[in-house]
């Protein structure tokens, strides 16, 4: 079954100083977490 699902990310600059660039870091705590019903679909 093909699904899409939609997640809430912050996003964080962070500049490297010296070197006139920039890191974009990503972060999302839903990320990795499963439904239960899922679960039940695998086992």
């Amino acid at each position: 079954m093909s699904f899409e699902r939609v997640y809430k990310a912050a996003e964080d600059m962070v500049g490297l100083g010296q070197y006139g660039r920039t890191l974009i870091v990503l972060t999302c705590s839903s990320v990795g977490e499963q439904d239960h019903d899922e679960e039940d679909e695998q086992n």
